[in-house]
């Protein structure tokens, strides 16, 4: 006789476990129900989540510990049901209640304080056999914030159910993004509603991967936004269209803006003070931001869309991306300079203001400037960045520019080019018995010198030495470096220099009157292979770049040179590389290529990639090969 326990039925442990093998968990029923109707003039909108979560191993009592998040002011949740059925001896299942349930918030690690909300509990008895079940209902306050449902996991899923209930006087909007074949979808009626069903069973678990795109990108989910909804009296509108996302999106802007009290003028006119034009205006506002106001993320309710009022973020000295997009354009229209506030979803995010008009577009705000038929996008965000450059994470992004209350514009950030993201290493060598020996300098332009000098910025100035002997070495990890000298480091428009001597001993080899010197002192790309039976996922790239190592090697008296390496070269149009040998009096002049001009990789690129790594580790093995006359 079947055993059930609140509609419970037994479950084949071994076979699960040989099913998953190598998990410490599985969910049996990974669900969520959305449920939308008019009432007078608002909506009632409830989200209702049923998982199942079944332990399969010892380690799964680390899975017990649950999280249910909310955001205090678009959300609440009415109530959570949650409770362990314990597999009984003789069979069936022993229903264990959660007795204890924390409640937490700021909880965000990446924010200084947000509004994002915690209940926090346990599954008690989480033996092998057992399945914790939690049901919960979210009641949500702001039809304009609708989640997204995915249908995958970091745990594998048996069955993942999204249903929509809706009232036929609701405009609902939904999108299936990155679909399967293996999802199945049905439409009914039932009364004044709409129900829309999507199942999906037997879903792998997402992989953790190593620069990987956000799942976004490639994991099937849906995205639910409300168009409009006809009230008691009349038709509301919520995100028909991008001008209505828009027009919701400057509403919340528009309780931030100010004219410039008198502390703030006073401070811009000393800032651009005997600068004429509006470049050279530009400039020194946005590093006087840079190096005045810090960047401390801060989002409280809808404080986490409304930009704090300038005057007072100057005065403080922080704010949030909002705040100091808002500090940027005050200063700049004040000083004659237009500037725009600006919306953009970092490259985390997929979705571009044209094709989605929903809240989730966008998760950044920065300012835009047109100059001399050019826009310049500035981010308050980044400290160390020239004003020529948007910072990384938005480039190629498409951004929504606030023109006015009623008129905006769409426009695609451009990516930083690999031209620009320049990395060059001059390296003089030269050998003393099995000792390379020699000075170089590295200089490095763009997106890379921003990045190395902010990461330098938040080392302690005791480890400066460190950080860069890490950064410089050369070749093998016996490779020692000194008289560092830096430059450029503080101007951000500059280029950074570094410049140093360096020692390799035992790196020449001798065999009778010959000796082997490999120039391969940086290898790049050298252990980027793509492991093509285990790696899942695209790949996504912080910038584009190039590099460029240029290699003169002196020839000692009394030697010949008999043997120079191969030139290689190999151009797959996203990315290509050069090796070049040339002899030049008594030096060989070695002269390595890397262009890399793409953000992403997707799988069919990973087979010619390896291709090209094959290739490279081949030229790497190349050697110089002098006689001893």
């Amino acid at each position: 006789m079947t055993n059930f326990l609140n509609g419970q039925a037994p479950i084949d442990l071994k076979a699960m476990q040989e099913k998953h093998k190598g998990n410490d968990v599985v969910y049996l029923k990974y669900n969520e129900s959305l449920f939308i109707e008019p009432q007078d003039e608002d909506l009632y909108i409830t989200d209702k989540t049923e998982n199942e979560l079944l332990f399969l191993t010892e380690s799964a009592s680390y899975y017990a510990k649950q999280k249910i998040s909310y955001v205090n002011h678009v959300s609440s949740i009415a109530e959570i049901d949650a409770y362990t059925n314990v597999p009984k001896p003789k069979g069936g299942y022993k229903k264990v209640k959660v007795n204890e349930y924390t409640k937490n918030s700021n909880t965000s690690s990446d924010v200084f304080f947000d509004d994002v909300n915690t209940t926090d509990f346990v599954f008690p008895q989480s033996t092998i056999g057992a399945i914790g079940v939690v049901n919960y209902t979210e009641e949500i306050k702001d039809p304009h914030f609708l989640s997204k449902y995915y249908f995958a996991s970091g745990i594998p899923i048996e069955s993942a159910v999204f249903q929509i209930k809706v009232h036929k006087l609701v405009d609902l909007k939904y999108v299936l993004k990155n679909p399967t074949d293996d999802i199945k979808f049905t439409e009914t009626i039932d009364g004044n509603f709409k129900i829309y069903t999507w199942t999906r069973k037997n879903i792998t678990k997402l992989k953790a991967e190593d620069e990987a795109k956000s799942i976004a990108y490639e994991t099937p989910h849906i995205i639910v936004y409300i168009a409009s909804y006809q009230g008691k009296t009349k038709k509301h509108k919520v995100l028909e269209n991008t001008q209505g996302l828009y027009k919701y999106c400057y509403s919340l802007l528009d309780k931030g803006l100010e004219t410039p009290d008198a502390a703030l003028k006073r401070i811009t006119d000393s800032v651009v003070q005997n600068v004429s034009t509006d470049i050279e205006k530009l400039q020194k506002i946005y590093y006087y931001v840079q190096d005045n106001i810090n960047y401390i993320a801060f989002e409280d309710g809808l404080g986490g869309f409304i930009p704090r009022k300038p005057t007072l973020v100057c005065s403080r000295k922080y704010g949030d991306c909002k705040d100091i997009a808002n500090l940027i354009c005050t200063m700049l229209n004040y000083a004659g300079v237009p500037a725009y506030h600006t919306w953009v979803g970092t490259t985390s995010i997929p979705y571009k203001f044209s094709e989605l008009p929903i809240m989730g577009v966008a998760n950044h705000m920065i300012a835009a400037v047109p100059i001399n038929n050019h826009w310049y996008f500035l981010d308050g965000t980044a400290k160390f960045l020239s004003y020529k450059y948007p910072s990384g994470f938005v480039q190629g992004k498409q951004a929504m520019i606030g023109i006015n209350a009623d008129s905006f514009l769409l426009m695609d950030i451009p990516i930083v080019s690999a031209s620009v993201n320049v990395t060059q290493n001059f390296i003089q060598a030269q050998f003393s018995g099995d000792t390379l020996i020699g000075k170089a300098t590295r200089v490095v332009d763009g997106l890379p010198r921003c990045n190395i000098v902010s990461s330098v910025y938040y080392v302690p100035e005791k480890r400066h030495e460190e950080f860069w002997k890490n950064l410089l070495g050369l070749a093998q990890n016996n490779c020692t470096i000194d008289s560092i000298k830096i430059t450029g480091i503080k101007g951000r428009d500059s280029l950074l220099t570094c410049t140093y001597n360096y020692k390799i001993p035992k790196y020449v080899t001798h065999f009778e009157d010959e000796v082997y010197v490999n120039l391969n002192l940086l290898k790049e790309w050298s252990n980027s292979n793509i492991d093509l039976e285990t790696r899942t996922r695209e790949f996504m790239f912080d910038e584009a770049n190039s590099d460029e190592i240029i290699t003169t090697f002196v020839i000692p008296k009394g030697y010949n040179i008999v043997k120079i390496p191969a030139n290689y070269s190999i151009d797959k149009g996203k990315y290509s590389f050069n090796f070049t040998y040339e002899r030049k009096g008594n030096t060989i002049i070695y002269t390595q290529k890397y262009w890399f001009n793409t953000m992403e990789f997707k799988k069919d690129d990973f087979k010619p990639w390896n291709e090209t790594i094959a290739l490279l580790q081949k030229a790497f093995r190349q050697t110089l090969v002098l006689k001893k006359i």
